[in-house]
């Protein structure tokens, strides 16, 4: 079905030619086309697409040096003679730049106190480098400073990365319940937590619990058990404290509201009578639930448990975690929630509209 709506601002290309748009600017038209559909397929993208959280760590950070490029800018001249080209050469200074590198490959880039902050913390020295630059006549090169390998002395992130959902807006068994974000609040159920200076809470604690264990040591471990478990084990994990009296009912609502969680998530609920635990329930799409189970069974012999012993149990036992692979879903074809599917029409027709207005104005 969203077939027919990439072929609209073909129809408008069409149509502009019957109008008697100018044949000679076909290579306009056709570039005017292609960007509309091109912004289309990003509306199409990101409406059949969800959000998952990804991990890791810093190994390294690196500081390229200023450096001057030399660029030959040609500029057009009217004179006496008409138009003519001239080629002057320009300078162009390239400040310092500072980036920390993760354990999955990915750079960001940071300001110069960062950069000697972690040089500093690691004490491990630098090391020169070479850094290519395009037509560099002077400066250049950079050092980097490595990880000293101690886990509790590096930066963990964490950062999103999208992938195809057909669970997301399928109206089969696997998407649960609609929960309204008015009815999530009225339930006290949670939100995904915001990215803030590269890093997410993953600790989640229901407002007015008196859970007195150290909320921000757990919080810090789990953080630890993704940066360094995340990618190897293509998981991530989210402990979420909720009253007991709420029932386990809570945790199957929070399941509905987060649409099922995202494919790589592992999420432990606990509901919590001051420091007792007195109900587990976990949510993940694993086949085969066996981290599940001895989750559950901790939690039946630990009833009062360190919080932060649970996570260094548990990255322990991350061996019975698997992930699901989303691929499964596929025959459950390409699907958009009701606003997402009125938001992809309307940018099509709109899109395949400023088409053909586009190709009559470059005609005319």
């Amino acid at each position: 079905m969203y077939i027919f709506a990439f072929a609209l601002p073909l129809v408008a290309f069409a149509v502009a030619m019957l109008c008697g748009a100018d044949v000679e600017y076909w290579w306009a038209y056709l570039l005017v086309t292609a960007a509309a559909e091109g912004l289309l397929y990003l509306v199409f993208f990101f409406a059949t697409r969800s959000k998952e959280y990804l991990s890791g760590y810093v190994t390294s950070v690196i500081h390229h040096f200023a450096w001057v490029e030399r660029k030959e800018v040609k500029e057009t001249v009217y004179g006496a003679n008409g138009k003519t080209y001239t080629v002057k050469t320009k300078y162009v200074n390239h400040p310092d730049e500072y980036f920390w590198e993760f354990n999955t490959g990915l750079k960001a880039q940071i300001d110069s106190g960062l950069f000697y902050q972690m040089c500093q913390q690691w004490g491990t020295g630098t090391e020169l480098i070479r850094v290519y630059h395009s037509h560099c006549v002077e400066g250049g090169d950079g050092e980097v400073c490595y990880w000293d390998g101690d886990e509790y002395n590096t930066q963990t992130v964490t950062y999103t990365h999208r992938y195809r959902n057909s669970v997301k807006n399928s109206h089969s068994v696997f998407r649960g319940q609609r929960v309204s974000r008015a009815e999530a609040k009225s339930l006290g159920l949670f939100e995904y937590p915001a990215i803030s200076g590269f890093e997410q809470p993953v600790l989640l604690v229901s407002p007015g619990l008196d859970y007195t264990g150290d909320l921000d040591e757990v919080n810090a471990e789990l953080q630890i058990l993704n940066a360094f478990c995340g990618s190897a084990k293509q998981i991530h994990v989210f402990v979420l404290l909720f009253p007991a009296a709420a029932g386990v009912e809570i945790a199957l609502k929070q399941r509905d509201y987060w649409e099922g969680c995202n494919k790589n998530e592992f999420v432990v609920c606990l509901g919590m009578n001051g420091d007792r635990v007195e109900w587990c329930h976990t949510l993940s799409w694993m086949d085969e639930p066996a981290l599940d189970v001895e989750v559950k069974d901790y939690f039946l012999h630990h009833a009062q448990p360190q919080m932060d012993e649970f996570v260094r149990w548990l990255r322990n036992h991350l061996d019975l975690w698997k992930r699901k692979e989303f691929e499964d879903f596929k025959y459950l074809g390409w699907t958009m929630s009701h606003r997402g599917s009125v938001l992809f029409w309307v940018s099509a027709l709109l899109l395949s509209l400023v088409a053909f207005l586009c190709d009559i104005a470059i005609g005319g």
